[in-house]
């Protein structure tokens, strides 16, 4: 035997770990790919489902409001309600 023999278990030692880093790594990033993937199709699938429900909800207002024949809403106006017309001096007790 010679002198070395320390050396080269530790090379050996070093080159094992260093096939184990990569295969973990490897592993690592497949798991992170899957993941990625799980939460594009998740969050396509909980945008499918909140798109359905709104197309029902509103599909249920329509029906609601349908047969209501409150529309057009006629409003009629009157000169008080304006906050506009407070500044009138004819309000103010001024005549011209």
């Amino acid at each position: 035997m010679t002198g070395n023999y320390p050396y080269r278990v530790f090379l050996r030692c070093r080159d094992a770990a260093k096939l184990r880093f990569v295969k973990l790594r490897s592993d690592v990033l497949v798991k992170l790919q899957l993941l990625d993937n799980k939460r594009v199709q998740d969050v396509a699938f909980q945008l499918e489902r909140l798109v359905a429900s709104m197309y029902v909800y509103y599909r249920q207002c329509h029906n609601t409001l349908k047969p209501a024949a409150v529309f057009p809403i006629e409003v009629q106006l009157t000169i008080d309600s304006s906050p506009h017309v407070r500044d009138r001096p004819e309000e103010q007790g001024v005549e011209q």
